[in-house]
């Protein structure tokens, strides 16, 4: 019988893929604060 759906865990599995979305998330979050502006949204510089 062949397997049907999405597998849950295992190097493909959705659990591992949620989990890496939601820690890039939150480094690209701490990454915002931590430098005051989004990635590639420096302000520029004024001479």
């Amino acid at each position: 019988m062949a397997a049907r759906g999405l597998a849950l865990t295992g190097p493909d599995g959705q659990l591992k893929l949620f989990t890496k979305n939601v820690l890039e998330t939150a480094l690209n979050e701490e990454m915002t604060e931590h430098l005051g502006h989004e990635k590639n949204q420096a302000e520029p510089v004024c001479p």
